[in-house]
């Protein structure tokens, strides 16, 4: 069997699409492989969009549940107690930014798994609007994991500088 390099493509994927019911969609009909991989990209997106949020969700009952917790504990909200209350509080408010940071992306991978599917099935919306979701949810997951490097940069400058101050008096 030799491959024409005009006719043939040796990299198309071996398996079949489904049947193909979309007649009037932007997607050409003749591309079943092309309607199945975005199917199969937008049950994976779906997939990972539903574990952000379980653990979005897990994340939450935690930080509410150390809030809780220690405030049952400290037993008091004045005297010495007071700062570790503020502490609480504190942490508290960590745990909330970083669940945004967790929520944000699996609700923007969520919309861009309904677009791509719908897409794919029905050839509901346009190309572009599957393109520009996916976009969004990049260039988030793109600034985001910028912002957490240059947190990450800067608490180990600050150790560096500041940590190892008392280790040698």
């Amino acid at each position: 069997m030799s491959l024409d390099p005009l006719n043939e493509n040796p990299y198309q994927t071996s398996y079949q699409a489904t049947s193909n019911t979309n007649s009037g969609a932007s997607v050409p009909d003749g591309d079943s492989d092309l309607k199945a991989t975005m199917r199969s990209i937008g049950r994976w997106q779906l997939f990972f969009a539903i574990l952000g949020f379980i653990g979005s969700g897990i994340m939450l009952l935690t930080t509410v549940g150390q809030m809780f917790l220690s405030m049952v504990m400290s037993g008091s909200l004045f005297g010495e107690r007071s700062r570790f209350i503020a502490g609480v509080i504190a942490n508290t408010l960590l745990g909330a930014i970083i669940l945004l940071f967790c929520l944000l992306p699996s609700i923007l991978l969520f919309r861009a798994s309904q677009k791509i599917r719908a897409f794919a099935a029905t050839g509901a919306g346009s190309s572009r609007e599957v393109f520009e979701s996916q976009r969004t949810f990049w260039r988030y997951a793109g600034i985001s994991i910028s912002i957490i490097m240059s947190i990450y940069v800067l608490i180990l400058m600050f150790v560096a500088l500041f940590g190892f101050r008392g280790m040698y008096i």
